[in-house]
């Protein structure tokens, strides 16, 4: 047995679905059932019992708790005395973001990271949302940065939201006017990121709010493609403070939009007294400079 399959145990038992307890493990509910069986394999004898769709702890499975709370707190201790030992001058430091963080917000406090403590080997690995959840729940990370599809569960976060700046080409007419809102966008290629990111889904709402809609529409996976899209022309967007401040192109102009777009993410890590070292110091990096950057008006 081994500590995921005795968390899934002690999760089931406490809120009484494999629902619940997915959703705390951040994995599918199969792979939760997956873990129930392995355990009570391992056991020999089974934990719960399922009858019309309910799954009740068996008279075993509720004597067998204590003895589950007892390994997990053995076997947290021993994970936190083997994080004191550790050397905090030398050894790795892993962050999981994904692109759009990977790119743009992360590269600065790393190398602030790196300059104060050049004996650690710093990894940055770009991963989708729901893995870079999983990498840190699991430890196999030490820190995440990634967008916030829904509440954050089960681990520490950091929350932020900044405002998407609106960007088009300086010689489209869009940038003569006050203010652009979505009805001045209906005859204009609309670049996005995919379908169900936080920042399409606000914009759809925004479009739909007023009564507008867009025809023509471009699909990428980085704030950076979208900004060279409206480099060519005739394309608009919405790129995080983050990204824009990597292009300071005489051609990229920001008007003011209507209704504000923004994107929440969070930084994500293990409860605190699971935290490897320097993961205090890694965040006050990136919050310098998440509060350094705020929407140009004047690119």
């Amino acid at each position: 047995m081994n500590e995921r399959q005795l968390l899934a145990f002690k999760y089931v038992i406490q809120h009484g679905t494999m629902t619940k307890a997915a959703e705390l493990l951040h994995v599918t509910q199969s792979a939760v059932s997956q873990m129930i069986t392995n355990l009570e394999q391992d056991l020999g004898f089974p934990v719960f019992e399922r009858r019309q769709g309910k799954i009740t702890p068996t008279p075993q499975g509720r004597s067998f708790l204590a003895e589950a709370d007892s390994v997990l707190d053995t076997m947290g201790k021993a994970r936190r005395a083997a994080i004191e030992l550790k050397n905090l001058s030398i050894g790795n430091f892993r962050v999981a973001a994904t692109s759009v963080f990977a790119l743009s917000l992360l590269p600065n406090a790393l190398a602030k990271f790196n300059k104060k403590h050049p004996g650690i080997t710093t990894s940055l690995q770009a991963h989708h949302s729901r893995e870079v959840r999983e990498l840190v729940t699991s430890q196999i990370f030490d820190l995440g940065v990634c967008e916030l599809h829904q509440e954050p569960q089960a681990m520490e976060v950091d929350c932020h939201e900044v405002r998407c700046a609106f960007v088009c080409h300086r010689d489209d007419a869009l940038a003569q006017l006050p203010v652009v809102t979505p009805g001045d966008l209906e005859d204009r290629t609309i670049v996005t990121l995919y379908d169900q990111h936080p920042t399409t889904i606000a914009l759809r709402k925004a479009f739909r709010d007023q009564g507008a809609s867009w025809n023509s529409h471009i699909e990428c996976n980085l704030f950076a493609a979208a900004c060279q899209l409206v480099l060519r022309g005739g394309a608009v967007a919405w790129v995080d403070p983050f990204t824009l401040s990597m292009f300071s192109h005489p051609a990229l102009y920001v008007p003011p939009f209507q209704p504000e777009i923004s994107l929440r993410f969070a930084i994500l890590q293990s409860p605190e007294d699971l935290q490897p070292p320097h993961v205090a110091e890694m965040i006050s990096f990136i919050r310098e400079d998440i509060e350094a950057h705020s929407v140009r008006t004047d690119i």
